[in-house]
């Protein structure tokens, strides 16, 4: 029979984000949630700037319009992330850019050439690829998109359920601290809590042990940025990368979505010890994970004013065995003195070549203490089953 350790209490967790747009002017956000575009317009003939050119750029959430200087530059500013399309009007001609891909703390270069000869209207509509490099800095940083998110599986992460952590690591570089990082990314050789984590601007980080301490379900984000190198002052507080998430909000059009995810099962991974190792790694028989939820987002007041909300409730629970071992059967060893017993030699213990061609001391040493072993009787193993419940919830 297996003994059955007491069931731990489900591990509750509430995590409310709330953005509010603020009328009053207040302090700095500590990372940029917007983008920017800017260019300069010349006349196809010449190549000559072309100022008083009207610029007019359409997205999600209206309109913004500038015109451009005597050298021919604009410059717009404060565009929530998403896809626009760049129109240009000078006399009779108006040029369109379509598929405009604005991300938070980037700014684009949308530049054209107006034929201003002509003297019949004309509409050109250029179809080339989308810009996509930032022209305004040269910090090293990954993007990672809502439409990268639906378009791959994202596992749960522990505890976090399927937040933004679980993506990190798709950033070049990035790999895990299981060390005193707890599981959190790490990049570009610093640990876990070498990092910052800001949501909408701002600062998010645990302040005790420098972790993420904001959960954020995937579902209500419309991009992560994920900075490297190269980031400013700004920032501060981090040797490791940057992690800027950026909430989705609400637009011109009315926009919700019903969703649910379900893991039934993982594969059961081998035994792991050391030669002679008296208790085997815990290791993970079952585990199960869901979640669901909604959002809904829209206008307010058109072109103004927009709201967004969402609840997304997930749960998982793990069941762990715990297994103990002992020496194969001993021979009383005289030559050792009394009470001393010699374990029988671990014949599947071999040491790598490469080892033993560096240094055979290295090999004599772990074949020493390299010990066969069995398991204990079943009576003695250790069940354990572990819950999580986390609510995510958005306004």
């Amino acid at each position: 029979m297996t003994a059955r350790a007491r069931r731990p209490v489900p591990r509750l967790a509430l995590r409310l984000a709330l953005a509010v747009a603020c009328l009053a002017a207040g302090g700095p956000a500590r990372a940029d949630t917007t983008g920017s575009v800017s260019g300069r317009v010349t006349d196809a003939a010449n190549k000559k700037p072309l100022g008083g050119v009207t610029v007019e750029i359409t997205g999600p959430q209206g309109q913004s319009t500038e015109f451009t200087d005597s050298n021919g530059r604009y410059l717009i500013s404060d565009l929530a992330p998403g896809d626009y399309v760049v129109r240009f009007y000078w006399s009779n001609v108006k040029v369109e850019r379509p598929n405009v891909r604005v991300e938070a703390d980037k700014t684009l270069s949308v530049s054209v050439a107006i034929p201003t000869s002509s003297a019949t209207e004309v509409r050109l509509v250029i179809k080339e690829r989308a810009p996509t490099v930032d022209v305004a800095t040269t910090q090293v940083q990954t993007q990672i998109s809502d439409e990268l998110v639906k378009s791959t599986p994202i596992g749960q992460s522990g505890s976090a359920g399927r937040s933004y952590q679980s993506v990190l690591t798709l950033a070049p570089g990035a790999t895990t601290d299981t060390s005193g990082g707890a599981g959190t990314p790490a990049f570009g050789g610093a640990t876990g809590p070498e990092n910052q984590f800001l949501i909408d601007g701002f600062n998010t980080t645990r302040p005790a042990t420098g972790l993420i301490g904001t959960q954020l379900s995937l579902e209500f984000i419309k991009e992560t940025e994920v900075i490297t190198g190269g980031y400013n002052a700004e920032f501060g507080r981090a040797t490791g990368g940057v992690v800027n998430v950026i909430t989705k909000s609400g637009s011109n059009e009315w926009h919700g979505s019903v969703f649910g995810t379900f893991t039934p099962m993982t594969l059961e991974p081998p035994r792991i010890g050391r030669p002679g190792e008296a208790v085997v790694r815990i290791q993970r028989n079952d585990y199960r994970s869901y979640d669901f939820g909604f959002d809904l987002g829209g206008p307010i007041v058109k072109n103004r004013l927009f709201f967004y909300v969402g609840f997304a409730p997930s749960f998982s629970t793990s069941t762990y065995d715990r297994i103990l071992r002992s020496r194969t059967d001993t021979q009383f060893d005289s030559t050792k003195g009394t009470g001393d017993y010699q374990g029988d030699p671990d014949s599947s213990i071999t040491c790598p070549a490469y080892t033993r061609a560096a240094n055979p001391e290295l090999c004599r040493a772990s074949s020493a203490t390299a010990y066969a072993t069995k398991d204990l009787d079943s009576r003695f193993w250790r069940h354990y089953e572990t819950n999580y419940r986390n609510y995510t919830g958005i306004a």
